[in-house]
């Protein structure tokens, strides 16, 4: 009888629009600490690339304070394709630049610092 009114209490909670990637509902520190655990070292093709990055920044977090400062901006847009796998796609939504321009900031940003891929 109590499970039955706990259920019942809980009936109208929404939990879903807090879930990241489709799999965590935690706080953020929670899903930095289980973003490792997502990740292999070789891609698991069962896992979606949604569910691998679940821990990822938001693009509103990331690019918050960029405004006006075009090398932030391009490090974030490199961050977030390369650490945080965000798609082109995604970035052009967000930013309304086109595919190929982030594709050569991104480019840019490798040759200038060759070491920012291996931060990865």
């Amino acid at each position: 009888m109590a499970y039955r009114r706990f259920v019942k209490e809980g009936r109208d909670v929404t939990i879903w629009e807090d879930v990241r990637g489709g799999i965590l509902l935690g706080t953020d520190e929670f899903a930095e600490r289980m973003g490792p655990l997502l990740r292999d070292e070789e891609e698991d093709t069962e896992i979606s690339k949604r569910q691998r990055f679940a821990d990822r920044h938001l693009l509103d977090d990331l690019f918050a304070g960029t405004e006006g400062d075009r090398q932030l901006r391009n490090r974030r847009i490199h961050e977030a394709v390369i650490s945080h796998g965000y798609t082109l796609t995604a970035l052009q939504k967000h930013l309304g630049l086109h595919p190929s321009t982030l594709s050569r900031i991104v480019k840019h940003v490798d040759e200038q610092n060759p070491n920012a891929r291996n931060k990865v």
